[in-house]
């Protein structure tokens, strides 16, 4: 079976919830309110989250958010560098790369229309 990358915030987008204003999470990096949201909503309804709140260990989401925060940004960090030097405006363009970058996993190159 083919592996998937799906999240909250693409079922927000086929829904019709607006990706609204841009903002920069310290940790996390670039987000919207409704990448914002699915975020959370992913990270709480993750089975290893759901079992570790309920078994009252919560340094050990704690610790899985921000291993992938961690992750996701020294995946991302020597692009991000080239970026930084080639742009005269930093936050334009990864304003502009986040956007790009969302509207494509978002719409899986398939445009979703609401009956």
């Amino acid at each position: 079976m083919a592996r998937h990358e799906e999240d909250f915030r693409q079922t927000l987008a086929v829904w019709g919830v607006p990706s609204a204003s841009y903002l920069m999470l310290l940790v996390f990096g670039p987000s919207n309110p409704g990448d914002t949201v699915g975020l959370v909503v992913d990270f709480l309804s993750g089975p290893i989250n759901i079992w570790a709140s309920n078994t009252e260990r919560l340094e050990i989401s704690l610790g899985r958010a921000g291993a992938h925060a961690i992750d996701k940004r020294m995946l991302n960090l020597e692009f991000l560098n080239k970026v930084e030097k080639s742009s005269l405006d930093y936050y334009a363009a990864i304003h502009s790369l986040h956007r790009q970058r969302r509207g494509n996993e978002i719409s899986n190159d398939i445009v979703y229309t609401l009956p």
